[in-house]
């Protein structure tokens, strides 16, 4: 291959198309990440072998250089496809990194320089899989894996706060699906009774929170009935008491109520009617 073969070659590998590829990672985690590309000579998809020069940069043009050179010499390249390994250490640390690209005819003993493709190539978020699972990637990394599971044993784990004061300190609101244990140890929370409202008998109310009804009467063959569950009105009697002769002459219920659920209390007399909610 003489040199204006080489060079013709050459001016059209500015049109590369480059793409990142899954990264794969064992145990320990590796910081190496898969490079694909396709390589376009004369219009035609390339076939063949070349040499490819990776240099990796903090900016798109200019900037600072990090880590060492990747070189991959004879590459085989089929149908303008070809496929790289890459590995710059732990040179991904969260922030935009950019890869200068060279390229020469894969000869062997060959002498020509190489040819610096541009502009830069941003990276994409496959080599950053590495950064975000190594805890900032390299040997240094605090998370340790087992597994499919990441661990920390050492020091408090902090989101939203640079100083976490507890194992795991969030600053914000968390949504979970399930909570897990008995309870006895939650503090700092707002759980507690609210204010109490009254409420009317014979009249459907929605809970805005857990709670609690209070409900009594006075008198004689007289019944009060404490209703909940999701229908409006509701349907399913949970709690009952009735005033009966001269000898019981009062009557009351206490009767926990879920949240969006409604409730009703349904008496034949005159019955007071508390609604207790859980929290401030």
């Amino acid at each position: 291959m003489n040199h204006t073969r080489i060079f013709k070659i050459l001016a059209v590998l500015f049109a590369v198309v480059l793409c990142f590829g899954p990264v794969g990672l064992a145990d320990p985690i590796g910081t190496a990440f898969t490079y694909q590309g396709r390589l376009i000579d004369t219009n035609q998809p390339a076939h063949g072998s070349y040499d490819f020069q990776f240099k990796l940069f903090d900016a798109n043009s200019g900037g600072n250089k990090l880590g060492a050179d990747v070189n991959q010499p004879e590459v085989n390249v089929i149908d303008g496809y070809f496929t790289v390994e890459l590995d710059f250490g732990s040179a991904f640390d969260g922030n935009n990194r950019w890869l200068e690209i060279g390229v020469r005819p894969g000869v062997q003993n060959d002498q020509n320089i190489y040819t610096t493709l541009s502009p830069r190539q941003k990276v994409t978020p496959a080599p950053y899989a590495v950064y975000a699972l190594g805890g900032g990637g390299g040997s240094g990394s605090l998370w340790q894996v087992n597994g499919t599971s990441i661990y920390y044993n050492n020091g408090n784990i902090g989101i939203g706060t640079t100083g976490p004061n507890y194992k795991l300190d969030v600053n914000g609101n968390v949504n979970a699906t399930a909570y897990y244990g008995d309870g006895s140890h939650l503090t700092g929370t707002s759980a507690g009774f609210g204010a109490w409202a009254s409420k009317s008998t014979n009249t459907v109310y929605q809970a805005a929170t857990d709670g609690f009804v209070l409900a009594g009467l006075t008198g004689d063959n007289m019944y009060v009935n404490g209703l909940s569950d999701s229908f409006n009105p509701p349907t399913t009697v949970r709690i009952q008491d009735q005033c009966y002769n001269a000898s019981n002459k009062q009557a009351g219920i206490t009767m926990p109520v879920r949240k969006n659920d409604y409730w009703e209390v349904t008496t034949n007399g005159s019955t007071y009617v508390w609604w207790i909610p859980l929290g401030n």
